[in-house]
């Protein structure tokens, strides 16, 4: 069961559920940020605080662990300091040899082009 993996705030959720097929959409968003519209499919929402960097790559690494608990794990990601914080955590669950990542770019998903290796 494929898990979307996201900090889009756009209606280009829809889009991302598309591309990846994920039946359920974990949200990791800043504090006070939602998601605009209902996507059909079960939402969890995660909100983190970017106060303290260490503690927000511990809790992003505890949300990315339920999440391939729960499933295969698809990353869309805005292209923004949570995006990359997510993206450089996500390599240590090596999901680069595993995966197509997506980012926003210019409004539109395209394939991640880089790796953190």
């Amino acid at each position: 069961m494929p898990v979307l993996l996201t900090n889009i705030t756009s209606e280009l959720i829809q889009e991302a559920l598309d591309k990846t097929g994920a039946d359920s959409v974990i949200s990791v968003l800043r504090e006070g940020e939602t998601i605009p519209i209902d996507c059909g499919v079960p939402l969890q929402m995660e909100t983190i605080k970017l106060d303290y960097p260490e503690k927000v790559t511990e809790r992003i690494n505890a949300i990315l662990e339920d999440a391939f608990r729960a499933g295969d794990v698809e990353l869309v990601l805005e292209p923004d300091s949570l995006g990359l914080m997510i993206l450089n955590t996500a390599k240590d669950f090596e999901i680069f040899k595993k995966k197509n990542i997506y980012v926003v770019n210019s409004g539109k998903l395209e394939k991640f082009k880089a790796c953190l290796c």
